[in-house]
């Protein structure tokens, strides 16, 4: 038997904890069942535990838990909205918010133990549930403007053609992408985001290197400040960040453009990093493949809705673009545009 999510762990332990709490007294039977009602709440509607009078008052972890289970609580609570306002069957309302099946069933045993209707659960959910959900139906469009592509570009070509040293030829680069973002929405549900990027920031001390690269807490915060500072129209969007390659026959072998796994397990600790400055979590993740041998020429060109091709003298650039999902993944649901001057 699988070991149980630290979601469905805490679950557990509350209602222990309410069992032993209830187990004798006057009016135990109903103080038991309105803490169940608490507990059925807690785990659907993605509200803090000291939002529950009652069961905040038993000795649990309840701060530690609202870190921890933050995305797990989020992620069911999606899930049921889906189900009751989508009328599709909570399998696949799961798959579509790509929540733990074991969580699902959980708390689907709570609110039946609770006494809940799906529809009672959707209804005293927390505000932010519904935005998230937007995330699920919406698509995603990102273009680039000129500055913003050509700042990119520039990192990424400094750091594919000057060896920092140590017999290495080169190094990854990452940035921060800022921009604005707009969203289309039909009935009050959003279809459609549109994210423009004006301005592209790269880490000078984000340690990289021809493989790896691993974006620097002290510079998140500075540029996230200064930004702030130059340029407070505009909000943190995205992330960039290159694989080089020794030859464009390689690169294109390898199909350099695709994030990696370790691309993708990276994600949740810098969305964490990032939620820590109180910013809203980055949209998407750009990845700039880059190498030498392509035509003499400056032109773009699209190889998929999420791909786009650049030539820059020698150099060759492929850049794709991914949606950033609830549980800290990527998808390829994404439009990319550049605008370039060049």
């Amino acid at each position: 038997m699988a070991k149980p999510t630290k979601f469905v762990q805490a679950c557990r332990t509350i209602e222990r904890a309410i069992d032993a709490a209830t187990k004798t007294g006057t009016g135990s039977h109903k103080t038991r069942a309105a803490m169940m009602t608490e507990l059925g709440l807690w785990a659907s509607t993605f509200y803090s535990g000291d939002s529950f009078p009652r069961i905040s008052k038993l000795k649990l972890p309840w701060s530690r838990w609202d870190q921890e289970l933050y995305m797990a609580g989020l992620l069911v609570a999606v899930a049921l909205r889906l189900h009751a306002l989508e009328n599709i069957s909570l399998t696949k309302a799961r798959f579509y918010a790509r929540a733990p099946d074991a969580d699902i069933r959980e708390v689907d045993k709570l609110i039946k133990k609770a006494g809940l209707s799906i529809h009672d659960v959707v209804r005293s959910q927390h505000p932010d549930v519904e935005s998230r959900l937007a995330a699920v139906r919406e698509r995603l469009d990102v273009r680039l403007e000129p500055r913003a592509l050509e700042d990119m570009l520039l990192a990424s070509a400094e750091g594919y053609m000057v060896s920092p040293g140590k017999g290495r030829r080169y190094t990854e680069v990452f940035g921060l992408c800022f921009g604005s973002v707009r969203r289309k929405t039909v009935e009050k549900v959003a279809k459609a985001v549109y994210v423009n990027v004006s301005r592209v920031a790269t880490q000078i001390r984000a340690k990289a290197t021809a493989s790896s690269v691993l974006p620097n807490a002290g510079s998140l915060a500075s540029q996230l400040h200064i930004g702030n500072q130059f340029f407070p129209h505009l909000e943190l969007v995205g992330d960039y960040h290159t694989h080089p390659y020794p030859s464009l026959t390689e690169l294109n072998a390898s199909r350099g453009w695709e994030y990696s796994d370790q691309d993708e397990s990276a994600l949740p600790a810098h969305i964490k990093d990032v939620r820590g400055h109180n910013h809203a979590d980055p949209l998407f993740s750009l990845v700039v493949a880059v190498a030498r041998g392509g035509k003499a020429s400056t032109s773009s060109r699209r190889k998929a809705p999420n791909v786009v091709h650049i030539s820059v003298g020698d150099l060759f650039f492929v850049i794709g673009a991914y949606r950033i999902l609830l549980d800290g993944s990527y998808d390829r649901k994404v439009q990319l545009s550049v605008s370039a001057s060049m």
